[in-house]
């Protein structure tokens, strides 16, 4: 899981629950977060998410310093 953003998990988990009866929204809504967590703590600072798109330009998903290390977690 290290090398996937974690705001995908919490975008996912939002269209789990918009989908799903709302009595079983409660587990994907608790789980989601903690998968994301986890995802985060799985990057390290300095880690970077690059993918090659049209004509040499590069797309940065993820460019991970200190601060948005720790602002992850908030």
């Amino acid at each position: 899981m290290s090398n996937f953003h974690p705001g995908l998990i919490l975008i996912l988990t939002g269209f789990i629950a918009a989908v799903l009866p709302q009595k079983y929204r409660k587990f994907p809504l608790a789980i989601g977060p903690i998968l994301a967590l986890a995802a985060m703590l799985g990057l390290q600072p300095g880690s970077m998410m690059v993918v090659p798109f049209i004509n040499g330009y590069e797309l940065h998903f993820i460019n991970l310093d200190k601060m948005n290390w720790l602002f992850g977690f908030v």
